[in-house]
């Protein structure tokens, strides 16, 4: 893949589904079709595995709530664990949150206004 670094100025108005580019090495705007958009320092966000066991935990709780008959003593276990299961999973999230704001702490992040947007040669 050939392609050269530059900056986006925004979509172009003249031509259809193009971006207007202003390229770095030769300090000239160029209108390009295909625009590769990548920043170094903003990474696109994840779902962590606390967040998988928490998301499960609700849903579980839910399943159990609506499908038991609510006089039953299975019914009364049930929910009993669905419970526990659904505290344990927000503890531990709780806790996954707490590790990473302070791993944020940490970390000094240098933001830039625009992404970079890299243009195939043509």
């Amino acid at each position: 893949m050939r392609s050269v670094s530059g900056f986006s100025l925004g979509t172009s108005m003249e031509h259809y589904r193009c971006y207007n580019v202003y390229i770095t090495s030769t300090n000239a705007t160029r209108v390009s079709n295909q625009v590769y958009f990548r920043h170094k320092y903003i990474t696109m966000p994840t779902m962590s595995p606390e967040s998988h066991v928490l998301e499960a935990a609700q849903k579980l709780t839910t399943a159990l709530k609506g499908n038991i008959p609510a006089d039953s003593a299975t019914a009364v276990g049930l929910t009993k664990l669905g419970e526990l299961f659904n505290q344990i999973a927000t503890a531990k999230a709780a806790t996954a949150a707490k590790q990473l704001a302070i791993a944020n702490d940490r970390q000094t992040i240098k933001m830039h206004p625009t992404p970079t947007a890299t243009v195939p040669v043509t």
